[in-house]
């Protein structure tokens, strides 16, 4: 199983450094996956050209989005995540506030 990069989209831990790969590895997974550590931070390395190449790529890209606002039907579904508990706690040090992105 290659879960570091199968077409057609890149895995989350492709993009992480290789001391987060190693630690995930290590603490977050099954016991045959550690045993495969060498091999999965082997293949961790044969895709970084092109997780370095995607980078500058796509460097400034999400400064070209432009933000709008939430059109008025869409409110009460913002307000209902705003106000939920998790959200609230997992955001609370952080300014917050919600749009729309496009092209």
């Amino acid at each position: 199983m290659n879960w570091l990069y199968r077409k057609p989209s890149p895995r989350l831990l492709t993009f992480a450094p290789q001391a987060e790969v190693r630690h995930y590895v290590r603490t977050q997974t099954v016991s045959e996956e550690l045993a495969r550590l060498a091999q999965i931070l082997q293949a961790w390395r044969d895709v970084q050209s092109r997780v370095a190449n995607v980078i500058q790529r796509e460097a400034g890209i999400a400064e070209t989005i432009k933000v709008t606002q939430i059109p008025e039907q869409h409110i009460p579904k913002i307000e209902n995540f705003a106000g939920d508990k998790l959200f609230q706690k997992t955001f609370s040090q952080l300014p917050t506030g919600f749009a729309m992105g496009r092209d």
